[in-house]
């Protein structure tokens, strides 16, 4: 989780590139409650769809 988000955030969060993640990663970030994400968001400054 930690590389596919801090290989995101090297794009300075401008970049238009789509990351492909695993299933495990996918589903943790289909679990998560909004404001956690929200909180990931911030911290690692990537965009999460």
């Amino acid at each position: 989780m930690s590389f596919v988000l801090s290989r995101m955030a090297a794009c300075g969060g401008t970049c238009k590139n789509k990351v492909t993640v695993s299933k495990p990663v996918w589903d943790f970030l289909s679990k998560e409650t909004p404001a956690r994400l929200a909180r990931l968001r911030e911290e690692h400054r990537v965009s999460i769809l």
